[in-house]
């Protein structure tokens, strides 16, 4: 799909929450930002829980709020040859996944 330059949603998380709390992101993020050649443009996301938390099977009636970032790219810092690894790796997404939360704070409290 990259190849064709067509948008990619990525959810990076991956799993559900059973507190609310956002999880650790996904490595898998890395592997596709590099292949691809793309930019990640990271989106926070705040409410979703609150419509639907874990373990209900029906959504409930709360607002939701989105708001995306500058674009990010790490082409700089790796290529196909050289993928992060270990802490570097582990920066790279705690980084990212810092922005996205700070995004989906700054949205509202809840």
């Amino acid at each position: 799909m990259l190849k064709n330059n067509h948008i990619v949603l990525k959810y990076l998380v991956g799993t559900s929450s059973v507190d609310g709390l956002m999880q650790c992101f996904n490595p898998g993020v890395m592997l596709t930002h590099v292949k691809g050649g793309c930019d990640i443009i990271p989106a926070g996301l705040n409410g979703a829980f609150q419509v639907l938390p874990s373990g209900k099977l029906f959504p409930g009636f709360s607002r939701i709020s989105l708001k995306f970032g500058a674009p990010v790219s790490f082409i700089g810092n790796v290529n196909k040859e050289t993928l992060p690894r270990g802490n570097e790796r582990k920066e790279l997404l705690n980084g990212l996944h810092n922005t996205v939360k700070n995004l989906a704070e700054g949205i509202y409290s809840v």
